[in-house]
């Protein structure tokens, strides 16, 4: 009977560590809901063409800058249970004879309700996930700029690169009167991703009678739209 008990017992341990290792093989990786208006692929590139006007008119400048804009995902360099982040390299060129220039590098992260783009260390939600009209939503929930209501207001199929797509369409800031005008939108195509940025801030002269293009003082107007996607 002696040998009985620690027979027992090692049996029973075996039995643990069998248990252990199977719990182990069946850990699952935390499941990542897919923004279809927001897709992150490895290597994806998506190439822009940037509108770049500065305005002031007391000195008399009216300076445009025209480049293009690629966005590469170069790489995930972090995952957890709360979010992945993937590296977002970011270059320019003044045309196509021109070779490609690091211009920064910013982050995507994904969170399992949200995409958020951190841009010059700036966080900002740019989608709920999934992505749907009417969504509302703090952009700068994660950041210390103050509130910025943003809204999809709009979901519709228009052609972009040769082809009919979805595009939401996310207004963050649309401010008009006699004197000013401070717009900031972005669109998404479904299974591309952002298509274009809009940001105008500027001053207007007082003229209610006269269109508010016309009447710009000074101030920064900026678009960014795309032009080719490589995968």
């Amino acid at each position: 009977m002696s040998f009985v008990k620690p027979l027992l017992a090692g049996i029973l341990l075996i039995i643990a560590l069998v248990s252990c290792q199977k719990e182990e093989s069946q850990t699952i990786e935390p499941s990542w809901p897919i923004n279809d208006f927001f897709p992150i692929e490895l290597g994806q590139q998506l190439i822009y063409k940037v509108t770049d006007i500065t305005i002031d008119g007391p000195i008399d400048l009216n300076d445009t800058i025209e480049y293009e804009l690629m966005e590469y995902v170069e790489s995930k360099i972090d995952s957890n249970e709360t979010y992945q982040t993937y590296r977002l390299e970011r270059y320019t060129r003044s045309n196509t004879s021109m070779n490609w220039r690091i211009k920064n590098v910013w982050q995507i992260r994904q969170y399992k309700q949200s995409i958020h783009k951190i841009e010059d260390n700036i966080d900002y939600i740019r989608l709920l996930t999934p992505a749907q009209q009417y969504d509302q939503w703090n952009s700068n929930a994660f950041n210390d700029e103050g509130e910025t209501e943003a809204e999809l207001t709009n979901i519709e199929t228009i052609g972009i690169l040769n082809a009919n797509r979805k595009v939401a369409t996310v207004n963050y800031i649309d401010q008009f009167s006699l004197i000013d005008k401070h717009y900031s939108s972005e669109q998404y195509a479904l299974g591309i991703g952002l298509i274009s940025k809009t940001i105008i801030n500027v001053d207007l002269y007082f003229d209610p009678e006269t269109d508010w293009q016309t009447r710009i003082e000074k101030g920064h107007i900026y678009q960014q739209e795309i032009i080719e996607l490589n995968e």
